[in-house]
């Protein structure tokens, strides 16, 4: 595997990440998903593990997964008992999200 590339934080700090992740974040609303790739801003890298993400958890290879991919910083929180994910860009973790859509 090949070492993760550090990330400038928008306060100046580096951000030094030691794995990639592939967070499957259903729409309480029934829109539209969201599928984040922690650990890197490298949108091409992020939407192959997105991809492998969303097929597993739709269980097809029926889905609409956005290509272009919002970069930002996200972290895993809590509200009123769930687990969600908020935007953090202090302590939040390098991420790329994608929009996905069931057929």
């Amino acid at each position: 595997m090949s070492e993760l590339a550090p990330v400038k934080r928008p306060n100046g700090k580096i951000y030094r990440p030691r794995k990639i992740r592939a967070i499957y974040a259903e729409d309480e609303y029934a829109r539209r998903d969201n599928v984040y790739v922690l650990g890197t801003h490298d949108v091409y890298r992020a939407l192959e593990l997105a991809s492998a993400e969303a097929r597993y958890r739709i269980g097809s290879t029926n889905f609409l997964l956005d290509a272009i991919g919002e970069v930002g910083w996200w972290r895993t929180a809590m509200d009123r008992g769930e687990p969600v994910i908020v935007c953090d860009k202090v302590r939040g973790a390098a991420g790329v999200r994608f929009e996905c859509e069931e057929r």
